[in-house]
């Protein structure tokens, strides 16, 4: 018995650009993932405060409570950021979740209105008081968050046994260094 019932489909939609679909009549959610793929290099860590950061609210939705709001409007989407290693790449992922629209009340929609939302996290973040591209006591509340996992990451030994592992392995080389950096890096952010 194969795993899948389908068969992946593959689209080009641009140069750089691949749309993968694999619809499922199995599955009760649906899931979108856009990823992309930036230089695993210094400006990782950036990146990684990034991702938090843009979580935090949009010009429409001004905090994670009016986020948290919204989604609940679209029947427990949810809609989240992140970032890890992949070969010599900072991939960053902006994943979307939603329940299937046949389980839905008749007439219901999400799935354009969530990808608005999340265009609008990308394209219309959260501002600061006075026009700051991003709000300055989000940047440094998130980077205060970020500097703490760095400086906990040890007390999770599995993980960081790993993390020492690849730096061992791939010393001198894009890979081995964390995508979220050193706090040294995050506190010059």
């Amino acid at each position: 018995m194969r795993f899948l019932q389908t068969e992946p489909v593959q689209h080009s939609l641009a140069p750089g650009a691949e749309l993968l679909l694999l619809p499922e009549p199995r599955f009760k959610r649906c899931l979108l993932q856009i990823h992309f793929d930036c230089p695993l290099d210094d400006q990782s860590p950036a990146r990684t405060l990034l991702a938090q950061v843009l979580q935090q609210g949009t010009a429409k939705y001004p905090s994670r409570m009016a986020l948290a709001r919204r989604l609940e409007e679209f029947y427990g989407a949810t809609l989240q950021f992140a970032g890890h290693r992949s070969a010599e790449a900072h991939n960053m992922t902006v994943g979307m979740a939603w329940v299937g629209e046949r389980f839905l009340p008749e007439g219901e929609t999400v799935v354009g209105p969530l990808i608005g939302l999340g265009m609008q996290l990308l394209a219309d973040p959260l501002r600061g008081p006075g026009g700051e591209f991003f709000d300055p006591q989000t940047i440094e509340r998130e980077r205060e968050q970020l500097l703490r996992q760095i400086e906990s990451f040890p007390d999770d030994r599995s993980a960081y046994a790993e993390e020492q592992f690849i730096k061992a392995l791939c010393e001198g080389e894009a890979f081995g260094n964390p995508v979220w950096g050193t706090s040294e890096q995050v506190k010059a952010l």
